[in-house]
């Protein structure tokens, strides 16, 4: 998979392309990849379809861009490195899930 959305075969995909080959509209494809329930089981299944076969995966950066949040935690501290501020760049992040 590509960072910026792509597929594992080097070309970027988009929606649009995953709506045209199931045959649906690309607002069709967009409610059946958000699980909005309000789309029939046999454009989910052409949906399912298309977006496997072009390995399609939604763009991650493009989704923050539509919605009010990013999901990302910010942090700052002074750069003089006090002893209170060691490592807290340096813990793996968790999925907010897990944050509690």
């Amino acid at each position: 998979m590509s960072a910026r959305g792509g597929s594992s075969d080097g070309n970027i995909h988009h929606i649009k392309d995953a709506a045209a080959l199931a045959g649906a509209s690309p607002a069709t494809a967009s409610r059946v990849l958000s699980g909005n329930p309000a789309t029939s089981a046999e454009s989910r299944q052409r949906v399912a379809a298309a977006v496997t076969q072009l390995d399609f995966h939604p763009n991650a950066q493009a989704r923050a861009l539509r919605s009010t949040g990013t999901n990302v935690i910010v942090t700052a501290a002074p750069l003089n490195s006090a002893p209170m501020y060691c490592g807290l760049g340096h813990r793996p992040a968790l999925p907010k899930e897990q944050v509690q």
